[in-house]
């Protein structure tokens, strides 16, 4: 596999947050600096994230960009700065800039170093959304420990089918967020509990399940699975599973499409790519420099599912003091503030 070729596998790798379930050791050591873009705007309400990073070598997660300055256009001449939320997280509010079918949008950015970057013009689609139905189960599965012992491991797993017969057009793909609760120990006679957190995991392109609606004679797709999470202290109390729909342009498509067909290849991470990844952000003053990534403009649904502990038949690590399932001395019992995507405001939707 030529030097490039390891460049895009690795800023592809990096893209799927860390959640791939095999682990891959790359022996090489990738160009650091590498601007990586991961985020879109929709049809939703806002507001509407964007994470800047760079990349820094194989085996680590790359660095956030901070300091960036970040602008999105549409062509109606609305325009909107981003806000920084830190660790490489920006902001758009949408009080200027909404996802509007039909309408297009540029992303503008501009490091702290003077490098400027911009995204071609998206087109937000104007054809139909599919109807889509999620559902769960919970099953076991013998597995060999580290000390070859066979042990029961629990997944919970989610699926989708989806009514493909309100249009005969269009490009779709599916990614799945997840946010839990976690409740930290209250110790009898404190002055004061520690907050309850909300803990954001990212989405995972893993899974990833993009389609031509063209390519499908049927009215449906059925029980397809999107996820698979191991059952471990996140189900504690109640766990969301938030699955996206996105309707997006052909271009977008052709980027998710290839990304799909490299997550789930079933050969060597090292068999090289039958063609280059090419995202659609460039450096405006240095067009041959290579960025990692996609800003996308989509048409999107969403349908939510939690899983309450009450739904899973095993031990559950908790931090409630008078449960069996206690463990002391687990750090996030203690604190949970310091876990990546925590936070203590409550999700307006997350207890109704």
């Amino acid at each position: 596999m030529n030097r490039v070729i390891q460049f895009i596998v690795i800023g592809i790798l990096f893209l799927l947050h860390g959640r791939c379930k095999d682990a891959y050791d790359f022996n090489t050591v990738s160009q650091p600096g590498i601007l990586i873009v991961d985020g879109n705007i929709n049809d939703l309400p806002g507001p509407y994230l964007l994470t800047l990073s760079t990349t820094v070598s194989a085996n680590l997660r790359p660095d956030p960009v901070t300091k960036a300055f970040v602008t999105i256009t549409d062509n109606q001449g609305n325009q909107e700065g981003y806000t920084e939320l830190g660790s490489g997280k920006y902001q758009l509010t949408g009080t200027f800039v909404q996802g509007v079918p039909g309408r297009s949008y540029v992303l503008k950015i501009k490091l702290s170093d003077g490098r400027t970057y911009q995204s071609t013009s998206e087109l937000l689609p104007t054809n139909g959304k599919l109807r889509d139905s999620v559902f769960f189960n919970v099953t076991e599965n013998k597995v060999l420990s580290s000390e070859g012992a066979s042990v029961n491991n629990w997944q919970v797993n989610i699926f989708l089918s989806s009514d493909l017969s309100q249009t005969n057009s269009g490009y779709f793909r599916w990614a799945v967020e997840e946010v839990y609760s976690l409740f930290p120990t209250c110790f009898p006679g404190a002055i004061s509990c520690p907050p309850i957190c909300y803990i954001h995991q990212p989405i995972t392109y893993y899974n990833l399940k993009v389609i031509n609606r063209a390519n499908y004679a049927g009215s449906s797709l059925q029980n397809i699975e999107l996820e698979s999470r191991e059952v471990d202290y996140s189900f504690a109390t109640r766990h969301f599973f938030n699955v996206f729909q996105y309707s997006m342009n052909p271009s977008a498509f052709s980027y998710w499409s290839k990304i799909q067909e490299l997550v789930t290849k079933r050969g060597s991470i090292f068999d090289t790519p039958p063609y280059t990844i090419v995202g659609n952000v460039t450096n405006i003053n240095n067009p041959q420099e290579m960025v990692f990534g996609y800003f996308e403009a989509s048409g999107a649904t969403l349908t939510r599912k939690f899983v309450d502990r009450g739904y899973i038949p095993t031990f559950v690590q908790t931090c409630f003091l008078n449960l069996p399932d206690y463990i002391p001395n687990t750090y996030f019992c203690a604190d949970c503030t310091g876990m990546p995507g925590s936070s203590i405001e409550e999700p307006y939707w997350f207890w109704h």
